[in-house]
């Protein structure tokens, strides 16, 4: 089927997210993650506190993501960035889970 006659049709199709890529923060990154001041620190998706760092080390995690918080995020709390983590189980948990949901996905439109 060509592009137009995609275009055309009620049915879109969209092929799935791939998952994100293994990537171990460096000792100073994470060793910077423990200032509570700075960062809020997620850990498998669940808030912890950033002392819960000194349980872990950097190769301890497959997979992080910082991002900056702005206005309504950033109301009442200390910390300007948000720090996600997943061990190294979590990871490859997520990583089957989306591989598995990664088809073609269909999608009726009006």
């Amino acid at each position: 089927m060509s592009v137009g006659q995609q275009s055309k049709q009620k049915v879109l199709f969209l092929k799935g997210t791939q998952p994100l890529k293994k990537i171990v923060p460096t000792s100073d990154q994470f060793t910077s993650w423990k200032n509570s001041d700075i960062y809020g620190v997620w850990i498998d998706d669940k808030k912890v506190e950033n002392k819960m760092l000194e349980q872990y080390s950097n190769v301890d995690f497959d997979q992080f993501n910082v991002s900056k918080l702005y206005g309504a995020a950033k109301k009442g709390k200390k910390y300007s960035y948000q720090v996600n983590l997943m061990t190294k189980e979590y990871y490859l948990k997520y990583n089957k889970i989306t591989i598995a949901e990664s088809g073609t996905k269909m999608v009726f439109r009006n």
